[in-house]
């Protein structure tokens, strides 16, 4: 039976997130290694070095506003570590270079008819009155 003391087994946690981090371009691993190292936070929330390798797991995963949120929370445990600066900038930077972007427009799609040309031009005029089912009126003038 393999027994660790409780730092034994934060830096064997530390580690395998690690090994997972190296192979960060497989989605997998960088899930995997993000959540080892949310598990971690969750007992060691002052560890910046924590903080910092999450949200670059969350930068690379396109995940910009909880990396920036990472490296914050990682520049204010270390404020005089300009490594952790750096990337909090950089984040910050990105996102506030996007944000000029307009929106997305929905896509349109287009229907034909199904009615030819022919049949249009059998069909009576549509007034607004008659395309609301309302009946013709005359207007006491007989042809």
């Amino acid at each position: 039976m393999v027994t660790c003391t409780h730092l034994a087994c934060v830096q064997v946690l530390l580690d395998i997130a690690g090994e997972l981090e190296k192979e960060a371009l497989v989605g997998e691993n960088r899930r995997a290694a993000s959540a080892l190292l949310e598990l971690y936070l969750s007992h060691h929330s002052w560890s910046a070095d924590a903080w910092h390798r999450l949200g670059r797991l969350r930068e690379r995963d396109g995940r910009l506003v909880e990396a920036l949120s990472c490296f914050q929370q990682a520049s204010t445990l270390a404020p005089l570590d300009a490594q952790l600066a750096a990337s909090y900038l950089a984040v910050n930077e990105e996102i506030m270079s996007q944000a000029w972007l307009p929106p997305r427009a929905p896509h349109v799609y287009v229907m034909q008819s199904a009615t030819s040309e022919p049949e249009q031009a059998s069909l009576p005029p549509c007034s607004p009155g008659l395309a609301l089912g309302a009946q013709p009126q005359s207007h006491g003038v007989d042809s």
